[in-house]
């Protein structure tokens, strides 16, 4: 009887403690990171996450990294905050603290520490997912991969891209935009405040890549009114909407079995398996003559750079490939400046000398470009 009792009372312990912290809105507002969905307080996403559901959106969170099969490729996904690269942050991480324990064991002091390299924007699923129509809003705050940004004191961004019906302007709470030399050539200004681009979109395959250096545009406390437009813009009602929590800690603990079968490995494992058993019955016998060896190693590009130069010198004349060189300088200002109409020519003309085109003024156009802030 005693050890019934004893029993129960810690039963009862553990459900009086497990309703007390389900019951406590606390939890929900400071257990989880700032651009989180779980996140009720102010600087959370839990306001956005439940207006794109009630406004007859598909949502769901992403607690995994981005890999084959588990997005719909028409899928919105968000990921908002601070940026983090744990694909390979991690891995450097364990490789640095493997070197350090086997120098440790050989006696050799610990070599000094390198600085840290530019982490590339995307990783390579994350790359294949937006190609293959899907769409992904980094909306972060500091320095994302190449993309550097800073403060500004304009704090209304105006729209210079047709898109977003319904939203010409943002107020922004934390005035921030990227420095022009982080900008990817084929990246284009949504938003801009005071010359700088607060919001960029790049296309890539059937998708496309949006970049927000504000994203307190997104949390619970500053969206309303034209941040609620541009919310439902980003995340169309006819996609899927996802939310990456994986980046905020929420992470699913996928076994073995499932992510193979995330990843397709079943049928090849399987066929792998029949390819082995078949080599070794045949014992590895070679039935006719052996293949070649020869390999075309020439490149394909070469071959189409060569082609489209030989159709351009047939089709056109010098002064029309000009022309058509310094639309193509006019369209590039354009995307990194955000400049229109008057303002944009007179940057163009500024750029070349204000003299009469050539392929040098051009030239040194494009290279003023590359490697102005």
């Amino acid at each position: 009887m005693k050890r019934f009792v004893f029993v129960a009372a810690i039963a009862l312990y553990f459900i009086a403690t497990v309703v007390w912290i389900a019951s406590d809105r606390r939890i929900s507002r400071q257990a989880f990171g700032d651009y989180s969905t779980a996140n009720t307080g102010d600087a959370g996403l839990s306001h956005a996450y439940k207006y794109l559901q009630r406004t007859g959106r598909k949502t769901a969170l992403l607690t995994t990294i981005v890999r084959p099969g588990v997005l719909p490729k028409n899928a919105v996904l968000f990921r908002a905050g601070i940026y983090v690269s744990p694909f390979l942050e991690e891995l450097e991480e364990r490789i640095e603290e493997e070197k350090e324990k086997q120098d440790a064991k050989k006696g050799k002091k610990p070599a000094k520490k390198k600085e840290p390299q530019v982490n590339p924007l995307l990783s390579d699923e994350e790359e294949e997912f937006i190609r293959g129509g899907g769409r992904l809003v980094l909306a972060v705050a500091g320095e994302a991969g190449p993309m550097e940004t800073r403060n500004l004191t304009h704090r209304t961004a105006q729209k210079v891209f047709p898109m977003f019906a319904g939203v010409d302007s943002l107020v922004l709470p934390s005035p921030r935009g990227y420095t022009l030399k982080s900008l990817s050539p084929r990246m284009h200004a949504l938003f801009t405040a005071g010359g700088h681009v607060v919001m960029a979109r790049e296309t890539m395959g059937r998708g496309d890549l949006i970049m927000i250096a504000t994203p307190e545009l997104l949390q619970n406390q500053h969206l309303s009114g034209s941040r609620v437009a541009l919310l439902l813009g980003l995340a169309p009602k006819n996609r899927p909407v996802w939310f990456d929590e994986y980046v905020h800690g929420l992470a699913s603990g996928d076994g073995t079995l499932a992510m193979m079968k995330d990843w397709g490995l079943g049928p090849f494992l399987l066929l792998g398996t029949l390819a082995t058993a078949l080599l070794f019955w045949r014992n590895g016998k070679r039935v006719g003559p052996p293949d070649e060896e020869y390999r075309d190693t020439r490149s394909d590009a070469v071959d189409l750079v060569r082609s489209l130069g030989a159709l351009y010198q047939k089709s056109t004349t010098e002064a029309e490939a000009l022309a058509q060189y310094r639309d193509a300088l006019t369209r590039t200002v354009a995307a990194q400046s955000g400049l229109r109409g008057d303002a944009l020519h007179r940057k163009v003309a500024e750029l070349t000398g204000g003299g009469p085109p050539s392929m040098q003024t051009i030239n040194d156009a494009f290279s003023k470009l590359s490697s102005r802030v």
